[in-house]
């Protein structure tokens, strides 16, 4: 494939602005479902959100052994699904036939585990008008897609949700953890509508383009990290993508910040460059807690 075939893209994401708000107040969301009539000035967020230009890299120019959850963050995997977009819809195929294949396609391609387990997932049916710059609806089916630029958890965030499976498993406490996130189309390709973007986290300044952010639920509280704008950062994506092209993405590590983890957004892709949009983009993301080998085994 010369470089003639690749598909650069300049479109735009979301990031929380770099206000000194930030610096006494932690960024926090509220679920619309939570009702705050009742609470006295409440608001539902004090994030503050800006439009950044960005340059998204088509993934198929780069070396495919730096593609790599543990260099980038992130990889791309093929993975078949018996599964037609109907039974994406369909709760009990789900249960009996698709988390099964994803967990032994994950074992399969990901030997590195010793423990997989599904912790939740989100079916995501689009509209147009459903471009979402706050997060709404990350946990619910028929979520809208989101375009700010965040990981679905902190490592603190990661922590609470490990040791809830932990109580339940104890005999993984003490083994390190990942969570991560397996993302696919759910109807047939190739597909260029709000592609998923996905930042090398090489290029992320640690220390400076970080924040932990708080995201209240009717159900409880957990937390999140996003992203500031830095031009440094670099931006990839894989064009016309099918339903048996897989991303696997690390939200979270219970080793703490230094393990490479994927900053990810949703972006519109311009008209032009020889794509077609593909009709409406349908998808679903699945997180599981990954656990590591032990030590010597």
């Amino acid at each position: 494939m010369g470089p003639e075939s690749y598909h650069h893209v300049k479109s735009s994401l979301h990031f929380l602005t770099r206000d000194p708000i930030y610096q006494s107040e932690k960024p926090y969301l509220v679920d619309k479902e939570v009702d705050l009539s009742n609470v006295p000035r409440a608001v539902e967020t004090n994030r503050i959100l800006e439009e950044c230009p960005v340059k998204v890299h088509d993934v198929r120019a780069c070396l495919m052994q730096e593609v790599d959850i543990d260099v980038t963050g992130w990889t791309f995997v093929k993975g078949e699904a018996e599964m037609s977009t109907a039974d994406f819809h369909d709760p009990p195929t789900m249960e009996s036939t698709y988390f099964d294949e994803l967990l032994q396609m994950m074992k399969d391609q990901f030997p590195q585990y010793s423990s997989l387990a599904l912790l939740d997932h989100v079916v995501r049916p689009q509209k147009k008008s459903q471009v979402s710059t706050r997060g709404w609806g990350c946990y619910r089916s028929g979520a809208t897609f989101i375009t700010y630029t965040h990981s679905d958890f902190s490592t603190k965030g990661a922590e609470r949700r490990g040791e809830i499976y932990v109580k339940e498993n104890p005999t993984l406490e003490g083994i390190p953890f990942d969570m991560l996130n397996i993302w696919r189309l759910i109807r047939k390709g190739p597909n260029n509508d709000w592609s998923l973007g996905l930042c090398d986290y090489r290029t992320v300044d640690i220390e400076n383009d970080l924040i932990d952010n708080d995201i209240v639920f009717y159900q409880g509280t957990t937390e999140n990290t996003v992203l500031h704008f830095n031009p440094s950062h670099q931006w990839y994506w894989k064009p016309n993508m099918d339903m048996d092209d897989v991303i696997v993405f690390r939200n979270a590590s219970s080793e703490g910040r230094d393990a490479p983890r994927a900053f990810h957004g949703s972006f519109e892709v311009p008209d032009g460059g020889g794509l077609e949009q593909g009709g409406l983009r349908e998808s679903i993301e699945s997180r599981i807690v990954a656990f590591s080998e032990r030590s010597g085994s």
